[in-house]
């Protein structure tokens, strides 16, 4: 495949990642939540309640306690899986709009690694503010640093491979 064509992939790819990440943006949480399939699913509901391993894991984000005990877990991992899917899609807009870069223009690597940073980052900070303007949402900064620190691992994993 010629280094445009790549490029054009890339660039589509990325462009596709960010219009799910403002189509989530736009959903409630409760459209978003994936709690009511696990309550569909008695089975699964069951077996992740019979989990014993994370019963004393509990820790603070954006101020809030995330418990596992009980039927906190449901929410616990739902939380985990939320915040699974922000860190990842990030990693993956930072990874595709590197090789956007890499094979569309001549430039040195270390500007293509911050023009792909400026671009995520920039996008994480006005997603967070688009969710303040859609209801049943809270933005929040520590979503933002999350996922920066997304596009910055996807970054790094490209320059990895294309440096």
């Amino acid at each position: 495949m010629r280094r445009s064509h790549e490029a054009i992939l890339a660039a589509s790819l990325a462009i596709g990642i960010m219009a799910v990440i403002f189509a989530s943006s736009n959903q409630t949480y409760q459209e978003q939540s994936i709690l009511p399939i696990f309550h569909r699913l008695p089975w699964l509901e069951k077996w992740i309640l019979s989990w014993r391993f994370c019963e004393d894991w509990q820790f603070y984000y954006a101020g809030k306690v995330v418990s596992f005990r009980g039927v906190d877990k449901l929410a616990g991992l739902e939380f985990l899986l939320r915040k699974f899917a922000h860190f990842t899609l990030f990693a993956l807009l930072a990874y595709s709009w590197y090789k956007t870069f890499y094979f569309g223009a001549s430039w040195k690597w270390l500007m293509r690694f911050m023009l792909t940073l400026l671009i995520c980052i920039s996008y994480a900070g006005f997603d967070e503010f688009h969710q303040m303007l859609t209801g049943g949402r809270t933005p929040l900064l520590e979503d933002v640093l999350l996922d920066s620190i997304g596009a910055f691992s996807g970054t790094l994993l490209a320059l990895y491979r294309h440096h």
